[in-house]
């Protein structure tokens, strides 16, 4: 388990392992009650878009937090506020990112119940994990975070 400091965000889950849960989640209804959406076959290249696009949103992202020398883990505390790069457009591009590849093996599994999950996925994203790390920042940052919160999208 990760190290934990009292003044981190520390969300009940890791965020990676909520959007697993979640595909896990989806892949085993899917199994159950099938609802395809895409044929296969036709299914590989959004999924790969996506994935990709995922893949080096996420990339851009935690390199920016490793040359700003602040952590990815929200269960360490920020260091510095990230306002440029892909943190220009979006307050969170790392669960962007996740998101993406999330949709992305939504797509290679051609399957609705992903897509139907999606909008819980992000709600339990924004309510017991982006809340407190916005507190946290809030907190930590005081009066330009809240200036790049008002600037920036959650998402996009």
């Amino acid at each position: 388990m990760p190290s934990q400091t009292p003044e981190a965000p520390n969300p009940p889950l890791a965020p990676p392992l909520v959007y697993i849960l979640f595909f896990l989640a989806a892949f085993f209804l899917n199994l159950a009650l099938p609802l395809q959406f895409l044929p296969l076959g036709w299914n590989r290249i959004p999924a790969l878009l996506l994935c990709l696009g995922g893949l080096g949103i996420f990339l851009s992202a935690a390199l920016a937090l490793r040359k700003a020398k602040t952590p990815v883990s929200p269960y360490q505390p920020a260091k510095t506020l990230l306002t440029t790069g892909p943190y220009l457009r979006s307050r969170n591009p790392i669960y962007l990112a996740f998101a993406w590849i999330y949709l992305g093996f939504a797509c290679w599994i051609a399957s609705w119940w992903p897509v139907f999950l999606f909008p819980v996925l992000i709600y339990v994203m924004n309510r017991f994990v982006i809340r407190r790390e916005e507190a946290h920042l809030e907190s930590r940052f005081g009066r330009a975070y809240a200036e790049y919160k008002a600037r920036t999208r959650r998402w996009m």
